[in-house]
């Protein structure tokens, strides 16, 4: 959502930490340290080489700040409304091309 072939380099390095944070964080089989390389177009070689691990001060910062943002935004979404109450943005309209699945009501029932 965020990378476009004319992204600027440290931008996608700043791109790929915070999916390297949000993955930590979501992952139990995944932890620091991580190892980051940049490398620019047609170079093969970098001085652009970081071990990070959890004293690191800008995954530290950057993994802060994501949090904090990311929060900011999540409240800022409307909750869904499930009981007919009046928003802008409903969740429970007729599908035009799908039914949702029938609930399971019995063990004998199947979905499909």
């Amino acid at each position: 959502r965020v990378i476009t072939p004319t992204t600027p380099l440290d931008e996608a390095a700043k791109c790929a930490l915070v999916s390297m944070d949000s993955t930590l964080k979501s992952n139990l089989s995944v932890g620091l340290p991580l190892d980051l390389v940049v490398y620019e177009a047609d170079r093969f070689q970098t001085d652009k080489v970081v071990c990070i691990d959890e004293d690191n001060p800008y995954f530290k910062m950057m993994h802060n700040s994501w949090g904090a943002k990311l929060r900011e935004v999540f409240d800022s979404i409307e909750d869904p409304m499930w009981n007919g109450e009046k928003t802008s943005v409903p969740l429970m309209l007729q599908a035009a091309r799908s039914r949702p699945l029938k609930k399971i009501t019995t063990p004998d029932e199947k979905l499909i």
